[in-house]
């Protein structure tokens, strides 16, 4: 949770902050944020430490209706994705706090922005 815990946002408030285990697999980190609509380019204020992002070609439809708008990886294969409008449901099962704190900042009308890191043994 390392890396995931140091991501940050600019103008963004970090609402929650998940790990996630699938399997065999490293473990990995969900790190979201929420922060007022419009913003000029939440990208450019996206920081992972020691994980260089690039924007996305196009942006890319992710798994459950999230858009994947950068990404980036080391030469070790630790990587991070960020995405934009990410379902507050997909990493939170079992974790009501964050649930909360994702609906409540919905409720308010912010943007979320959730950066996954994976990998790397976050």
């Amino acid at each position: 949770m390392r890396i995931a815990e140091a991501v940050t946002v600019a103008g963004f408030e970090r609402v929650a902050l998940v790990n996630w285990a699938p399997g065999d697999d490293l473990p990995e980190g969900m790190a979201y944020f929420a922060g007022p609509q419009p913003y000029p380019d939440p990208v450019a204020g996206v920081s992972v430490p020691s994980i260089p992002l690039r924007s996305a070609k196009g942006k890319q439809d992710g798994v459950v209706g999230d858009i994947q708008v950068a990404s980036g990886s080391r030469p070790d294969h630790c990587g991070a994705s960020v995405y934009f409008n990410p379902s507050p449901w997909s990493y939170t099962v079992g974790k009501p706090e964050a649930r909360a704190a994702l609906s409540a900042a919905l409720g308010a009308g912010k943007l979320l922005i959730l950066v996954h890191v994976r990998g790397c043994g976050v």
